[in-house]
């Protein structure tokens, strides 16, 4: 069907949702994860010379956001291997797919994004995908950009940096994500942008793993 009928103007109209046109049968298909159906679009927008592969929807979301959101791996395959932009920001948000993925802990998801070279260390203004990642915590995902080289000492919009975000932490498997982190490396007594260390504001449990690891008790900012 999708190949015998699907022109140019309809794989690149953006079908109505609620009271306006907000999305094109691709990010449909992304958002339901309907890989086949994705793949059939994917291909014949090639054969058509559509553009639908980078287009956002009424939302901000391209067709690969929505799939890294709600984990559809084979989405995202199909979709990066058509020549969608890995890269390609939320038009709002200023996050990446592998930033919407490390939020939402899809491993998988992650894994394949930094394979297919999405940009481990992009700052948006809610810092880059391993704050997404310490904040909730998802530790696989955490393990994945460690080990990816994600850089600790990068700052999000509150000028704070990963170690400092998951110390702040009251979420389950916070003091393991910060443990992951300073094994990795991350180094205890950096200054973030408000001039204070990880130490400060740290819950109690964290604030008992950073001493261990040698956080400076007597830092003044």
């Amino acid at each position: 069907m999708i190949q015998d009928h699907a022109t140019k103007d309809i794989l690149e109209l953006k079908l109505g949702g609620f009271s306006k046109k907000d999305s094109t049968a691709l990010h449909r298909a992304c958002l339901l994860g309907r890989a086949d159906v994705a793949k059939a679009l994917c291909d014949k927008s090639k054969d058509e010379g559509a553009n639908t592969l980078n287009i956002a929807d009424i939302n901000g979301y391209t067709p690969l956001l929505a799939a890294a959101q709600n984990e559809h791996l084979a989405c995202i395959r199909h979709l990066i291997d058509a020549g969608a932009d890995v890269n390609l920001l939320h038009s709002e948000r200023d996050s990446s797919p592998l930033m919407a993925a490390a939020e939402e802990g899809f491993g998988d998801c992650v894994k394949y994004l930094i394979e297919a070279g999405a940009a481990i260390n992009y700052t948006g203004k809610e810092g880059t995908a391993l704050h997404k990642a310490a904040w909730y915590p998802r530790l696989d995902c955490v393990k994945l950009l460690v080990d990816a080289g994600a850089i600790f000492n990068t700052l999000d919009e509150n000028t704070y940096t990963p170690l400092a975000v998951a110390a702040r932490s009251y979420r389950e498997g916070s003091t393991e994500s910060v443990k992951l982190m300073l094994d990795a490396g991350a180094d205890v007594n950096y200054v973030c942008g408000d001039g204070k260390t990880a130490l400060w504001g740290a819950t109690r449990e964290n604030v008992k793993v950073l001493v261990g690891a040698g956080a400076d008790v007597n830092f003044q900012h």
